[in-house]
């Protein structure tokens, strides 16, 4: 779903996502994130949210992300990273910012 000028990612909460293991929404217009956290991402290995319009990432840390390894948040307006410390990350390898 990567570059498709999406900026609402708020329909995802109607979806199943338990199976899902990677998802790419980079280069969009995406500035909320507040969803994923109500989205069930279970099996997910990979996230890439890169070249969006994300300021605010506080919503990862209520997020269970025990086997998520890759997490792309590069090319975003993120200024605080706090949240990162608290944020279950099992099986994190890679960390883009």
């Amino acid at each position: 779903m990567s570059s498709n000028n999406i900026y609402d990612i708020n329909r995802m909460k109607n979806f199943d996502f338990k199976e899902l293991r990677e998802l790419y929404l980079g280069n969009n217009n995406i500035s909320n994130i507040k969803i994923i956290e109500k989205v069930n991402f279970e099996q997910l290995e990979i996230l890439d949210l890169n070249k969006n319009d994300i300021s605010d990432i506080t919503t990862l840390g209520e997020v269970n992300f025990k086997l998520l390894k890759e997490l792309n948040l590069s090319g975003n307006n993120i200024t605080d990273i706090e949240v990162l410390k608290s944020v279950n990350f099992e099986k994190l390898e890679i960390l883009n910012l």
